[in-house]
Order: C-alpha cells, then structure tokens, then sequence
C-alpha cells in the first residue's frame, strides 16, 4: 500500500500545473497527511487477512 501510494504522491506533484497565471515555474512536493490501515478478523483457522485503508495525500507547491 505505501509503494503505491507513493506512486500516487509522485504523479500528482510531476503533473501538476503552476498556480502563477504567468506560467512561471514551480517546485512541488508531496507529503502524506494522513493514512488509516484497518484489519479485519477472520476466523482461526483462515490463512486470509484482509486489510483496508485509506490516506490523503497533501502537495506543497513554491514559485521558482
């Protein structure tokens, strides 16, 4: 889950336009703001886990 949220993180910052209307550059950063992982219980005898979660993913962006 990290590795895709990564992933994730990665691609919104690249791919992200500048907020200046002059089109100048810009530097962008990701960071992870917040991430929940839940288990579920499953009987004894099952070699089944299952897992959910979620995050929120926040991005930081700076004029060059």
């Amino acid at each position: 889950m990290a590795e895709i949220a990564e992933q994730i993180a990665w691609m919104g910052a690249a791919l992200r336009s500048s907020p200046d209307d002059d089109k100048a550059a810009a530097y962008c950063t990701a960071h992870l703001a917040e991430l929940h992982i839940n288990s579920l219980a499953m009987a004894h005898h099952s070699s089944v886990a299952v897992y959910t979660g979620f995050c929120t993913i926040g991005f930081k962006t700076e004029l060059l």
